[in-house]
């Protein structure tokens, strides 16, 4: 069941005859393994995480942050950071119900990781 407060931040896409209350409430049960966190990977993770995917398992990287951030994800106070942590911090500020699950642990549902997957997870809902 949806809060109010997910109601209303997802209000544009449940009036959309093809998401709806029923196709928001399964992108928040659903969790995304994002394999890599390179730009395309950070843009990504913050695109799923603002559309109210549930969960994202992200890769244990941590190497620094960079200084500049094309994915629009970081910040120039994140640099130097490991990546990971900088990563969860900011999709947190966007998604504070997002949930993060280990790279190891979780199960792919049948669902690639990757951009791929965030594609196939948006088509089964809409076929749904």
């Amino acid at each position: 069941m949806l809060t109010d407060g997910q109601v209303d931040r997802f209000s544009r896409q449940i009036l959309l005859r093809e998401v709806g209350g029923s196709g928001q409430e399964e992108l928040l049960a659903a969790c995304v393994r994002v394999e890599r966190l390179d730009e395309a990977g950070r843009a990504l993770a913050l695109w799923l995480a603002r559309s109210g995917i549930g969960a994202l398992s992200l890769p244990p990287d941590r190497s620094p942050a960079p200084a500049r951030d094309a994915a629009g994800l970081l910040l120039a106070s994140d640099a130097g950071r490991p990546l990971v942590d900088a990563v969860r911090e900011r999709l947190s500020f966007h998604a504070p119900d997002l949930a993060f699950r280990s790279a190891w642990t979780v199960e792919s549902d049948g669902i690639p990781g990757g951009p791929e997957g965030a594609l196939a997870l948006v088509r089964r809902i809409l076929r749904a």
